[in-house]
């Protein structure tokens, strides 16, 4: 770590317990709000329609320990390339620990600290938490607080190819080598993710990732009340993302989410211009073009082994029919 990047990192950190810090919780407030992604997957943009509501806080990545350095490491448990994925009763009871302390407001990290742009608010009566690293978590981080989970995803080969444009880690053999993990695959899951692990692709190991890290929230969706939001429902259908966001979470800023929609993430590392001119239909499916199939020949199994009700290989499974209200529903 170079000394410019250690001073920055100091510099956040000072602003986020400062300045941070000069938030005000109303209570009793509104349900907090936990979305659970991917790196590359959309979340950014959907945490920023969310941020357009008032009286929020937004706080993301909060047990990333890979791409920003965390000052609070130390009161985590350890992670296997980046993520928690089979935690003993100590490091849950860590990771439990630190969730509560960032939710409380004791600890703070990745915040907003910046007070005179929007969407900083003196005051708030709930917190917008984006997790990515303690999926496997899920339900019993949705247990600590008064919260709604939103569950949001992005095809796996789109997300993949991005992650790997950015040269970010594969997350495949970290869970499948983790033997709590492992033991809640089936036979041919691992045969399948250790083949490519072992003789795949870069690509077709994120794919992998993809399908491990999501494994245990695709698993459980089906019988939960969380709200299961694709990525590409929002790109097609914007006005009923929103609409369902607003009716589902209480939001009352829906004209001011609609209004953000036209806009790029802030992360968005293509030409913000060149995606203001796609097509809802290019955003979606734009990376079919030119795509080597042939060069992958281990996704097809893999699809198979992983079957899901949101994708298949080739892209979204039925796209034209309305969102729903949330998994259970």
């Amino acid at each position: 770590m170079n000394i410019r990047y250690q001073s920055k990192v100091m510099l956040r950190h000072l602003a986020n317990n400062t300045l941070g810090r000069m938030h005000y919780r109303r209570k009793p407030g509104k349900p907090n709000i936990l979305v659970f992604s991917n790196r590359r997957g959309g979340s950014t943009w959907l945490i920023e329609l969310l941020s357009a509501e008032k009286n929020t806080k937004r706080v993301v990545e909060i047990f990333d320990t890979v791409l920003n350095a965390n000052p609070y490491r130390r009161k985590l448990p350890e992670p296997v390339d980046g993520f928690f994925v089979d935690l003993d009763q100590s490091g849950k009871e860590k990771l439990f620990s630190y969730f509560r302390d960032i939710e409380s407001g004791r600890k703070v990290f990745n915040t907003q600290w910046k007070f005179w742009k929007e969407p900083f608010n003196f005051r708030y009566d709930r917190v917008i938490f984006k997790i990515f690293y303690a999926k496997n978590y899920i339900r019993e981080l949705r247990q600590l607080s008064n919260s709604q989970v939103i569950f949001q995803m992005r095809h796996p080969i789109p997300t993949a190819m991005s992650i790997l444009k950015n040269e970010w880690p594969s997350a495949a053999r970290g869970f499948v080598h983790s033997p709590g993990f492992r033991a809640r695959l089936d036979a041919r899951q691992v045969a399948v993710v250790e083949e490519i692990v072992n003789k795949g692709t870069d690509l077709e190991r994120h794919v992998a990732g993809w399908f491990l890290e999501n494994f245990i929230p695709m698993s459980l969706a089906p019988g939960e009340d969380w709200l299961v939001l694709r990525y590409e429902d929002m790109v097609m259908q914007r006005e009923e993302t929103i609409e369902l966001l607003a009716r589902e979470l209480d939001l009352e800023c829906a004209e001011a989410a609609l209004e953000r929609y036209r806009k790029p993430s802030y992360n968005a590392f293509d030409s913000e211009e060149k995606i203001r001119r796609a097509s809802p239909e290019e955003l979606c499916n734009g990376w079919k073009d030119g795509f080597d199939w042939k060069a992958h020949p281990r996704l097809p199994e893999l699809f198979s082994a992983f079957p899901n009700p949101w994708y298949d290989i080739r892209g979204t499974l039925s796209l034209e029919e309305p969102l729903a209200v949330n998994a259970a529903g």
